[in-house]
């Protein structure tokens, strides 16, 4: 049997995307895993000899310059220009799947390329919902007819596949009343490469990284102790830096983390407030803009820096850290944040921002903390990092990742739930 595997993104940066296809190979199909050039795939993905991955030149870089300065142009020819290759790849280049899986959003032009191919190829189709790309346009303000109409092609088209899979149950009930489309819910789940970070392993990485956290006048040694106990602590946030995950929140509550601090420590004589290095992995259209303001913030407790790590380091470095902060919002509400899954999978506590589906995976109290607000934050974050009670807590956290989350890792899941569809 083979399945092609589609996402209209960069394939290094998805990994959900890639666990699929993983798990395919390694339950004896044969894959395409079809995306566009940008970050790595998993060594285990690329190393797979039954994985084929088919690249795509970046659509965007084919626009001429006189159609990028106005939004529907843009946007058009770019949607025509990924329609051409991908038809053009999966009708005449690739072996001919007997499934194809579709990631959405971006559901155009991926869904109606994948309806070309069905009725040409007669494959059959299986629909990833990971959110409704409509709730993404409309958060961002783009006019009601567009944003509408990218709604009514979105659900139309993702009626028509043989089987569909989503991420939360409150999309499952979604999609269901609303589209009448039936989807079963595959929850992400940390593969078996993500685990705890041993001192040895913690020091040897930060030590490859080393110059990186040099250029922001960051000495790792500072980091090579036992983490808080000794007043120092490692965040780290995974952010695309887009509008639904503002930024601006850990940024201001870092600040506010920095004044109490200071007046703790003037008022009293006791042990010092934890110092704090904010490690911000991930690429986006506003990280420019807050490496600026990191670059020019002055705290006397924070630190900030952003880090692009490679993928095979990436669980590592997730275990090395003493807490995630998650601001990750959802333009639906129905969607799960999949950096929160990854730092769980690391054994990982976390403090996320609050929205609608957001308690399918995070337990407030149980295996972190939701926030409401930059204030709260704030509040956790100092209670955490300083309270005597604070270190317990965040135990208490981690046994609970292990004992309950960690049952369940993403193959034995993607088994149970997603293997019965490709028979």
């Amino acid at each position: 049997m083979r399945v092609a595997v589609m996402v209209l993104g960069d394939v290094g940066r998805s990994p959900r995307m890639q666990y699929h296809a993983l798990s395919l190979a390694n339950n004896g199909k044969q894959v395409d895993l079809i995306g566009y050039k940008g970050s790595d795939c998993r060594p285990e993905i690329v190393n797979h000899p039954s994985i084929s991955i088919r690249l795509l030149d970046s659509a965007e870089e084919k626009i001429p310059n006189v159609f990028r300065k106005f939004f529907a142009s843009r946007v058009l020819l770019r949607a025509f220009i990924q329609l051409f290759q991908l038809l053009h790849l999966l009708l005449f280049v690739v072996d001919s799947p007997d499934y194809l899986l579709v990631q959405t959003p971006p559901a155009i032009p991926a869904l109606p390329v994948a309806f070309v191919v069905r009725i040409v190829k007669g494959t059959k189709l299986v629909f990833d919902w990971h959110n409704f790309g409509y709730t993404l346009l409309r958060q961002s303000k783009k006019h009601f007819i567009i944003w509408w109409t990218y709604k009514m092609i979105e659900f139309s088209f993702g009626r028509l596949a043989h089987a569909n899979f989503c991420v939360t149950q409150g999309m499952r009930s979604t999609l269901k009343n609303n589209w009448n489309i039936n989807a079963k819910v595959l929850y992400d789940k940390p593969p078996s490469f993500f685990g705890h970070t041993s001192a040895d392993q913690r020091k040897k990485l930060l030590n490859r990284y080393k110059n990186n956290f040099s250029d922001w006048g960051i000495d790792i040694r500072e980091l090579n102790g036992n983490g808080i106990s000794q007043g120092k602590a490692l965040l780290v946030s995974s952010t695309s830096w887009t509008p639904d995950e503002d930024f601006g929140i850990l940024f201001q509550a870092l600040k506010t983390y920095n004044e109490r601090a200071i007046e703790e420590k003037k008022n009293s004589k006791s042990k010092s407030p934890t110092k704090i290095v904010l490690v911000v992995t991930g690429k986006g259209e506003q990280k420019e803009y807050y490496e600026r303001l990191m670059k020019e913030s002055k705290l006397e407790y924070v630190k900030m820096m952003t880090l692009w790590l490679k993928s095979e380091d990436y669980p590592t470095f997730l275990g090395s850290a003493d807490l995630g902060v998650c601001l990750h919002s959802s333009s639906s509400g129905l969607d799960l944040p999949m950096k929160v899954v990854d730092m769980f999978g690391a054994t990982l506590p976390v403090c996320a921002v609050q929205f609608e589906c957001l308690p399918e995976l995070v337990k407030h109290g149980e295996n972190g903390y939701i926030f409401e607000d930059q204030k709260d934050l704030a509040e956790k974050l100092y209670y955490l990092l300083n309270d005597p009670k604070g270190s317990d807590t965040l135990d208490s956290f981690r046994g609970d990742i292990v004992s309950v989350f960690l049952r369940d890792r993403w193959e034995s899941n993607w088994n149970t739930n997603a293997l019965p569809v490709f028979v």
